[in-house]
């Protein structure tokens, strides 16, 4: 676990070193970071996460239909965890007196990318709230169709 904290920080450091200068860098052994004023690779990534942006856009889903609908916490009662997961694209968890949404940066680039997927998470919470254990059962699927009627995600790739 400590490993993966340190590998974290200097994935982060590393991100923020590539605003600064405006050059792009290596994530993992198949992805290339491209800024709009930086190198091209096999993928562009625009987007580097941090915990505040994951919040943020939290925040301003839960201001929309239907998630305005649902009570659900707010952003500062959730904690938001940036992962490394070429596998995931995000994952919920319930802690029992808090949920814990994490977005993986080796696979969300971009701000519709980032908000299907803290969408799609969104659905866990309520659904964990609710006391609702299937992971992707009937109630997160009819939640999931409102959601992608609304926000005009793909309802194949949520």
């Amino acid at each position: 676990m400590r490993d993966d904290v340190a590998d974290l920080k200097r994935g982060f450091r590393t991100v923020v070193n590539a605003i600064r200068t405006g050059k792009g860098v290596g994530i993992g052994r198949l992805t290339r970071v491209r800024f709009i004023s930086g190198k091209t690779g096999e993928a562009t990534m625009t987007l580097p996460l941090d915990p505040a942006m994951l919040e943020a856009a939290y925040e301003f889903l839960r201001a929309t239909p239907p998630f305005r609908h649902w009570r659900l916490p707010a952003g500062d009662a959730i904690e938001f965890q940036v992962i490394a997961s070429p596998g995931l694209r995000g994952r919920c968890v319930d802690n029992g007196d808090h949920q814990t949404i994490a977005i993986s940066l080796r696979t969300i680039g971009h701000t519709h990318s980032l908000m299907m997927a803290m969408a799609h998470e969104m659905i866990h919470v309520r659904d964990n709230l609710a006391g609702i254990r299937a992971h992707h059962g009937a109630s997160f699927r009819r939640s999931a169709a409102v959601v992608c009627r609304y926000h005009g995600f793909d309802p194949k790739l949520f």
